[in-house]
């Protein structure tokens, strides 16, 4: 999965790269050995020396550490092994300093510690975020022994005054099932987090993370008295038991 990914953001790096040039190409005309020289003597401007600085950051970044390596306002954000290294990820640490680690399953299996790259659940700071690492707000991680076994959800959030690690959420009792994120909403006061299997949990920011049972039930009573096609509730087959 990740060498997809790593070539993924090499591919497109290297297409915006080659789109540039190429745009270049064309818009230029012959100049003459005067304008040459003027152009030599005119110095670059601080965007485009910003925009350089930015591209050649990006093109010399370890590309295996994109979604491992962020910046945030309390500092370095890594998703690391054991050992400190970008690997398979077990745990968290700010500053170097662990404030996550991945707890195992009930059978003994080490779980991991994912940021899903097809939903990329990142909330991004203001500002220029021009190759990583990035700089971010919030980060959703999924927890489990694989991108498609995930158990359990947690939410990272850093514009509160400390960094806020939520409790564990996406209800998955004695973590025999898989839950499957499927979108999030962010917001200044809440944000929602929706999930397969017919499960929303609401983020209070910078204080809790709740299960909103009733939202689909809710939603779909709305579309009725609204005359709205109703959202079809999807049958649970799964193992999780709803409290």
């Amino acid at each position: 999965m990740r060498k997809y990914v790593i070539s993924a953001v090499i591919f497109v790096a290297f297409a915006t790269i080659t789109f540039l040039q190429a745009g270049a190409v064309n818009n230029q005309k012959p100049a003459t050995a005067a304008e040459n020289a003027d152009q030599q003597s005119v110095p670059k401007t601080k965007t485009s020396a910003d925009m350089e600085e930015a591209l050649k950051k990006f093109l010399n970044a370890d590309k295996g550490n994109f979604f491992n390596h962020f910046i945030t306002k309390h500092g370095e954000l890594k998703k690391v092994d054991e050992h400190g290294k970008f690997g398979q990820d077990t745990q968290v640490t700010l500053n170097d300093v662990v404030i996550l680690k991945a707890q195992k399953t009930n059978d003994g299996r080490q779980q991991e510690l994912f940021l899903d790259p097809y939903k990329f659940p990142v909330q991004y700071s203001p500002g220029d975020n021009v190759g990583p690492p990035v700089k971010i707000d919030r980060i959703l991680l999924s927890e489990g022994c694989g991108l498609n076994y995930v158990t359990q959800f947690i939410l990272l959030d850093f514009t509160c005054d400390k960094p806020f690690v939520s409790e564990r959420f996406g209800f998955n009792p004695d973590l025999e099932g898989y839950v499957y994120l499927e979108k999030v909403k962010w917001g200044k006061e809440k944000s929602y987090i929706y999930m397969h299997v017919n499960q929303r949990a609401v983020y209070y920011t910078c204080d809790r993370v709740e299960m909103d049972w009733d939202y689909y039930m809710r939603k779909e009573e709305e579309d009725k008295k609204n005359k709205k096609n109703p959202r079809q509730i999807k049958s649970d087959k799964t193992p999780f038991r709803r409290p």
